[in-house]
């Protein structure tokens, strides 16, 4: 985890609340779902609070009218944002802990607005035609929506998300690749297939049978291909990967690599999804190769 600002900025944005960067991105405050979630599974309220710090920096960051006025990439760093946020809702309503009540009516609310921006047709177009080339972020959208419809309520949200959900399913190769830039990229693979999953875990299965043996099936398949490029030491073989070669940097500058916390994630839901022990053996693979277990 990135060091904290006391204000609730993480990273490049905590440069900027320092003046010492000009741009932020609202994307870097969906850590805040990392932290509840840690938060919620070992009891430990100061985690919580680490995270909801983190998740409020973004929402006042937020206009009437659902925007986050300033940001770099609007449409594609509001999806991410919206999709941590409301990920982070949802956990702390399923705990069931009264003291976050207000909090989880108040924001569910404000993340409503931002998913209606999502969804206008002057922000929606430009940026569906910026996400063409990404699989990936085709799933981002799918788990945004249908997780701040799962906090709502909203019918027509639910609706859009599947929709997407159904745009991003046939884009898979028959070799399980999802395509990234008219490739494949060993990373941002798993960043949508880890987005298909929290996805997944929106819908009632019973009510949307085809949907989830759809997705269930794309999972299936995507961390099949993965798994093919995973070393004897747990490491990930990133070969021809399109997004990660020299010179791609993310948002702080810095060289992109395999991003293995959110690959180790994908395995780690996929196992339960899927049923496939082999997915939870390449998670702890992954985890003893970053020494995050011995």
């Amino acid at each position: 985890m990135k060091d904290i600002d006391p204000s609730g900025a993480i990273g490049i944005n905590a440069k900027f609340e320092a003046g010492q960067s000009t741009k932020w991105y609202i994307e870097v405050q969906r850590a805040c779902a990392d932290l509840i979630e840690a938060g919620v599974t070992t009891q430990n309220s100061q985690l919580i609070e680490r995270g909801l710090l983190v998740l409020h920096w973004g929402l006042q960051k937020e206009a009437d009218d659902g925007s986050f006025p300033g940001t770099g990439e609007p449409f594609h760093s509001t999806s991410l944002f919206v999709d941590g946020a409301a990920r982070s809702l949802l956990l702390l309503k399923q705990q069931g802990d009264s003291r976050y009540a207000t909090t989880i009516t108040d924001d569910s609310a404000k993340l409503e607005k931002a998913a209606q921006w999502l969804m206008r047709p002057d922000i929606e177009g430009p940026g569906l035609k910026a996400n063409l080339p990404f699989t990936h972020r085709y799933y981002i959208l799918a788990a945004a929506l249908g997780e701040v419809s799962a906090l709502t309520g909203d019918t027509a949200m639910a609706q859009r998300s599947k929709e997407y959900a159904e745009a991003g399913l046939p884009k898979q190769q028959s070799d399980g690749i999802n395509p990234e830039k008219n490739g494949y990229d060993v990373s941002y693979q798993m960043v949508g297939i880890m987005h298909a999953e929290h996805y997944f875990t929106t819908l009632d299965c019973d009510q949307n049978k085809e949907m989830c043996d759809g997705l269930r099936h794309m999972i299936s398949n995507g961390l099949s291909w993965e798994r093919a490029h995973q070393q004897g030491d747990g490491s990930i073989d990133i070969g021809l990967s399109t997004r990660i070669e020299p010179g791609a940097v993310g948002r702080g500058g810095k060289q992109k690599g395999v991003n293995y916390k959110e690959v180790m994630e994908a395995f780690v839901y996929g196992a339960t999804i899927t049923g496939e022990k082999e997915n939870q053996d390449a998670a702890q693979q992954i985890a003893r190769y970053k020494r995050w277990i011995h």
